[in-house]
């Protein structure tokens, strides 16, 4: 999976828990996940990394958790950073 299919998916993923509609180009790498950006709560981003550990098959642990559920960059690059992981154990 390149890059720009992981973040394609992670968007659908992040606007399907939004709640409300947003064009998917508005959704940026420096976009918050909380308050003025998406305005999630905390329960939401729970749900919400919960549908992302589903979706790309990978575990956050709760220090993870925490650094992902910042921005949508914050979040892409550590779903990037599990998928590559993954990948690389399945081809060692």
């Amino acid at each position: 999976m390149t890059g720009v299919d992981i973040e394609n998916r992670l968007k659908r993923v992040v606007l399907d828990h939004l709640g409300r509609p947003l064009p998917i180009d508005e959704l940026r790498r420096e976009t918050s996940l909380y308050g003025r950006g998406l305005g999630f709560s905390s329960l939401d981003l729970v749900s919400l990394l919960v549908a992302v550990e589903e979706t790309f098959d990978i575990f956050f642990d709760g220090e993870e958790m925490s650094a992902a559920a910042q921005t949508f960059g914050a979040l892409l690059a550590a779903v990037e950073c599990k998928v590559n992981a993954s990948a690389a154990e399945r081809d060692a």
